[in-house]
């Protein structure tokens, strides 16, 4: 979902709240719109706001679709891999069974460690900050002499 994240356009999200606003509009002076017979138009005009939003939408869910579908087959396809490489080091008699999984599942649950690790360092880049900041008040001179 991180690769379509960034694909919010202002234009369609400005033609998303147009829709709304008609919408809102409408409901608010139900009256008008009926003693005018005004239902018609302000269709009309909602579902152009909303047909616009719509491509706007369709457009981000393609790409995160995409960036999606990369991700599993990259994650997959290392995994087939990884057992297709296993499975001739078990066959070729290199290791058993208990072994490759061994192996396997420790060069998974690293990676994945290390994916998740990877998710503090703006954290922790932030908090070495806040650590300077606060050090630099501890260890100012204060001008008031608090022993005087």
């Amino acid at each position: 979902a991180k690769v379509g994240a960034g694909m919010i356009s202002g234009e369609a999200s400005k033609e998303a709240a147009n829709a709304d606003q008609v919408a809102t509009e409408a409901f608010r002076n139900i009256r008008v719109v009926q003693a005018f017979n005004l239902q018609g138009s302000v269709t009309q005009l909602w579902q152009r706001f909303s047909a616009a939003d719509a491509r706007g939408k369709a457009k981000r869910a393609q790409v995160t679709g995409l960036g999606f579908g990369f991700s599993q087959l990259s994650m997959f396809g290392i995994y087939g891999l990884a057992f297709w490489y296993g499975g001739t080091q078990v066959t070729a008699g290199n290791m058993t069974l208990e072994q490759m999984l061994k192996v396997f599942f420790a060069i998974i649950m690293g990676a994945m460690g290390a994916s998740q690790g990877q998710m503090a360092f703006p954290d922790a880049h932030k908090a070495s900050a806040a650590v300077k900041r606060i050090f630099s008040i501890v260890d100012r001179i204060p001008k008031i002499d608090p022993n005087a």
